[in-house]
C-alpha cells in the first residue's frame, strides 16, 4: 500500500477547501467567517469520516486504473463532505436557535413571578441593551476573535455527553431498539436518536445562555447573569462526577458482556466523537446565529410588556395574504423537490444507487461510490434550495405584511395545508415540504476500502448506510418512548427550518437605530428598524411615535429652493419621530407627509419603524474606580466632585470581598452594593475590576461599565499582565471615560 498516496488522496479535499483562506486575508470579516466554516469541516471530516474506519477491516473497492475516475472520486468526496456539513448546519441547528428564545422567555417569566409586585408593575421595569443591528453584531463577534462564550457552551455539552449517552443506551435496551455495531447490517437507533438528543440538549443550554446574552434586566440587574452562572456551575460541578461514573458503567457493562461488549466500547467512542463534532460545529456558528435569537427574545418580551395578547385589531386581510403566500411557497417547494428528483434521476438512472446497496455487506465499485457521493451533494442541495426558496418567499411576505409574528404563523399554516393536501391526496408517493413520513431513516457513516485506481493501492473510505428501523410515527401501534421523545423534532424541523431561514435573511438585511426621548428623570428608548420605502400616510397618522425619519449617514444638508424642505431636513438632524417633527415645525400630518414624500423621492430621508421600547430612570453617575485583582487602585475618575479617596475605595472593596468569601463560602462575585441613595455597580475583567458609584443601578450603566473594562484591558493588556503599580500609563483614559459614559 502507498502511504504517500493514501495521505494525498484523503487530504486533497481538505487542501482544496483551505485555498480560499489565502485569498481572503485582506477581507477580515469574510476570512473569519470562512475560517469557522473550514474549522468545522476539518473536525467533521476527522471524526465523522476517519474515526469509524480505524477499527474496521478494509474491503476492496473495484476500479480500473483510471486517473480521471480517481480525480472524479476526489471531487465527489469534496462535494459530499461540504454537502453533509452544510446540511447539519442548515437543517439541525435552526431548531436550536428558534426554540431557545422560547426557553429563555420561560426562564425570564419564571424569574419575574418570584419578584414582589403585580406583573404589570414588574414588566415596566424590564429593560435591555440592543443598539446594533444583527449584521453589525455578527461582524463584531467574528473580528474580535473572542471564543469565551463558545468555550463555556462546549464545556457543558462535553460534560453532559457521557450522562446523556448512558441514559439513551439504557433506554434503547429497555425499549428493545437495536444498537448494532458499525460493521453489521441492520439498525442503528443510537445514531439516529443521538442527533435529536444533541439538538434538545443544545436548545436547553442555549436558552439559559440567551437569558444572559440578551442583557434583559430587571431593576438594573441582568436577569440571566445569575441564572446562567448558577446553572452552568451546578451542571459542571454535579455533571463531571456523574459523567465519570457513566463512563465507568459503560466499561463495566462491556466487560460483563464479553467480546461483544468490547465492540460496544468502540461504538460508544464513535458516538462520543459524533457528539463532540456536533458540539464544535454548533459553537462555531453561535456568533453568526445568536444575534437573531437575541432579537427574537427581545421582541417576545416587548410583546409581553405591551400585552398584545388579544385578536382585536388583527388585519385579517394580511392574515389571508400570508396564508396565500404560504400556499404558494409550498407549491414552489414541491417544484424544487421535483427538479432535484429529476436531477438525481439523471445522475442515478434507474434508481440503482439505493442506500441499501451501500451497507456494510455490499461491495460497490469506485464508479458507483463516486456517483453516490455526488448524489449526496445533490440531496443536500435539494434541502438547502427548498429551505432557501421558501424562506425568501417568507421574507417577501413579512415585508408586505409588516408584522413578523402574524406573517410567520399564517404563512406556515398555509404551507402545512398544501403539504398535507398534496402529500396525502394529490401526490401520495411524492414528498411535500411539510409532510412528514418518517418510516425508515438512515444513519450515515463510513467504512474503509482500498483501491488501485491510481496504480498503487491506496486506503480510503466510502459512505456506509445503516438503516434505522423506526415505526411510522404517524401510527399509534408499537410506539415506544424514544419515538415519543423524537416526535416534536421530527414533526416540526422542516417548518422551523423554513421559518428560521426567513427570519435570518429578513433581519440580516435590516438596520437598527435607537432613539431616546428624555422627560425629566425618565428616558423613553425605542429601537427602530429601517424600511425600504416611505410608509403610507394613514400608517404614520395612526401611530406617529412609531415612525422615525433620519438623514443618510454623513450627508450634508443640500441647497434647495424649497424652504420648507430645508427646514424639515434641519429638524430631522440625527433622527426624529413624526410626532416630534410635527411639534417642532408646528405643521399637521398631511403637510408633513407631503414634505417627507418629496425628500424620500430624492433619497434624502430614511424611514424607520419602531420594533420595541422601554422606559427607565436615568442614573446620575458620581465616580468610577478601576482596581487590580489584588485590590490596588489603578484608575479613578469623578463625574461630580466628591473628594472620595481612591485608596480608601480599593481598601473597602478588598475588605468587603474577603468578608463575603469567608462568611458565605460562596464563589460568586460581588456584583452590586445598594446603600440608600447610592448604588455601587461592579464588573470584572481578566486583570482588573471596576466599580461605579451612582444614585441607582441601571442596565445601561452596567453595560457601559463592562464595555469600559473590555476596552481598558485591550489598551493596557501588556502592562496589566504584570503590573508594577505605576498608574501613569492610565492617565489618558479620562477621554475613554468621557466617550463611553457621555
Amino acid at each position: 500500500m502507498s502511504l504517500l498516496g493514501t495521505i494525498l488522496v484523503n487530504a486533497i479535499p481538505i487542501g482544496l477547501l483551505a485555498l480560499p483562506l489565502i485569498f481572503l486575508r485582506t477581507r477580515k470579516t469574510l476570512a473569519k467567517l470562512y475560517w469557522r466554516f473550514f474549522l468545522g469541516v476539518v473536525i467533521f471530516f476527522a471524526i465523522y469520516w476517519i474515526l469509524p474506519v480505524t477499527t474496521q477491516t478494509p474491503s476492496e473497492m473495484d476500479a480500473p486504473q483510471d486517473v480521471g475516475l480517481g480525480i472524479n472520486f476526489i471531487l465527489g468526496r469534496l462535494s459530499s463532505i461540504v454537502g453533509s456539513y452544510s446540511a447539519i448546519v442548515l437543517t439541525q441547528f435552526p431548531f436550536i436557535f428558534l426554540i431557545s428564545p422560547i426557553i429563555a422567555f420561560l426562564f425570564i417569566h419564571g424569574r419575574l413571578r418570584k419578584e414582589e409586585g403585580t406583573m404589570t408593575e414588574k414588566l415596566k421595569l424590564l429593560t435591555w441593551d440592543f443598539n446594533k443591528s444583527p449584521v453589525e453584531q455578527i461582524k463584531a463577534r467574528l473580528t474580535s476573535g473572542d471564543w469565551t462564550e463558545e468555550k463555556q457552551l462546549l464545556k457543558l455539552l462535553v460534560v453532559l455527553l457521557p450522562i446523556s449517552l448512558y441514559l439513551v443506551t439504557t433506554l434503547l435496551d429497555v425499549t428493545q431498539m437495536e444498537t448494532t455495531n458499525l460493521t453489521d447490517p441492520g439498525s442503528s437507533a443510537l445514531g439516529w436518536f443521538l442527533e435529536i438528543l444533541f439538538v434538545y440538549l443544545a436548545t436547553f443550554l442555549m436558552g439559559i445562555h440567551l437569558a444572559y446574552s440578551s442583557r434583559i434586566s430587571f431593576k438594573g440587574r441582568f436577569i440571566g447573569e445569575k441564572l446562567r452562572e448558577q446553572t452552568f456551575s451546578s451542571l459542571i460541578t454535579v455533571g463531571a462526577p456523574i459523567s465519570i461514573l457513566s463512563i465507568l458503567l459503560f466499561v463495566a457493562k462491556a466487560i460483563q458482556a464479553g467480546p461483544e461488549g468490547f465492540n460496544s466500547i468502540f461504538i460508544t467512542i464513535y458516538f462520543f466523537g459524533y457528539f463532540i463534532i456536533a458540539a464544535i460545529i454548533f459553537v462555531s456558528v453561535v456568533a453568526i446565529f445568536e444575534p437573531i435569537s437575541i432579537l427574537l427574545l427581545i421582541k417576545a418580551v416587548d410583546w409581553w410588556k405591551s400585552a398584545k395578547k388579544s385578536l382585536k385589531g388583527v388585519d385579517w386581510t394580511k392574515v389571508f395574504l400570508s396564508l396565500t403566500m404560504g400556499m404558494i411557497a409550498a407549491f414552489v417547494g414541491i417544484g424544487v423537490l421535483a427538479i432535484f428528483v429529476g436531477l438525481t434521476g439523471l445522475v442515478n438512472p434507474g434508481d440503482l444507487l439505493k442506500p441499501e446497496n451501500f451497507s456494510a455487506s455490499s461491495l460497490p465499485n469506485l464508479a458507483s461510490v463516486t456517483i453516490f457521493e455526488s448524489v449526496t451533494l445533490i440531496n443536500s442541495l435539494q434541502i438547502i434550495a427548498l429551505i432557501f426558496s421558501m424562506g425568501c418567499i417568507l421574507v417577501y411576505t413579512v415585508r408586505i405584511v409588516g408584522r413578523i409574528n402574524l406573517s410567520i404563523i399564517s404563512f406556515l399554516v398555509g404551507g402545512i395545508f398544501v403539504s398535507l393536501l398534496c402529500g396525502q391526496l394529490i401526490i401520495p408517493n411524492f414528498y411535500a415540504p411539510f409532510y412528514v413520513r418518517e418510516i425508515t431513516n438512515y444513519w450515515v457513516t463510513t467504512t474503509p476500502v482500498w483501491t488501485d485506481v491510481f496504480g498503487d493501492p491506496i486506503y480510503t473510505m466510502r459512505l456506509l448506510f445503516l438503516a434505522t428501523e423506526v415505526t411510522d410515527i404517524t401510527s399509534l401501534e408499537n410506539i415506544n418512548p424514544i419515538q415519543v421523545i423524537a416526535t416534536p423534532y421530527n414533526f416540526t424541523r422542516w417548518m422551523i427550518n423554513v421559518a428560521w431561514m426567513g427570519v435570518f435573511i429578513y433581519y440580516l438585511t435590516r438596520r437598527f437605530i435607537t432613539h431616546s426621548v428624555k422627560a425629566e428623570e425618565l428616558v423613553h428608548r425605542t429601537t427602530f428598524r429601517n424600511l425600504s420605502n416611505l410608509p403610507f400616510e394613514r400608517e404614520i397618522k395612526n401611530a406617529p411615535q412609531q415612525y422615525l425619519f433620519s438623514l443618510p449617514p454623513n450627508m450634508e444638508i443640500p441647497e434647495t429652493d424649497k424652504e420648507d424642505a430645508k427646514a424639515l431636513l434641519k429638524a430631522i438632524h440625527k433622527g426624529e419621530t413624526a410626532q416630534e417633527l410635527m411639534n417642532t415645525l408646528k405643521i399637521d400630518m398631511p403637510t408633513l407627509y407631503k414634505r417627507l414624500h418629496f425628500l424620500a423621492e430624492k433619497k434624502l430621508v430614511f424611514s424607520w419603524q419602531a420594533q420595541f421600547s422601554y422606559t427607565f430612570r436615568e442614573a446620575k453617575l458620581k465616580s468610577i474606580h478601576i482596581m487590580y485583582t489584588d485590590g490596588r487602585d489603578v484608575f479613578a475618575y469623578e463625574f461630580e466632585e466628591s473628594h472620595i479617596d481612591p485608596a480608601l475605595v480599593s481598601g473597602m472593596f478588598s475588605a468587603i470581598t474577603s468578608f463575603i468569601k469567608e462568611t458565605t463560602k460562596s464563589a460568586e462575585l460581588l456584583r452590586s452594593i445598594d446603600h440608600g441613595d447610592t448604588s455601587v455597580i461592579i464588573e470584572y475583567g481578566k486583570y482588573v475590576f471596576a466599580a461605579i458609584f451612582a444614585d441607582r443601578e441601571t442596565s445601561e450603566v452596567r453595560t457601559k461599565l463592562k464595555a469600559f473594562i473590555e476596552e481598558f484591558e485591550e489598551r493596557h493588556g501588556s502592562i496589566l499582565i504584570k503590573w508594577n503599580g505605576n498608574v501613569d500609563p492610565f492617565n489618558a483614559d479620562t477621554a475613554l471615560v468621557s466617550r463611553i459614559f457621555s
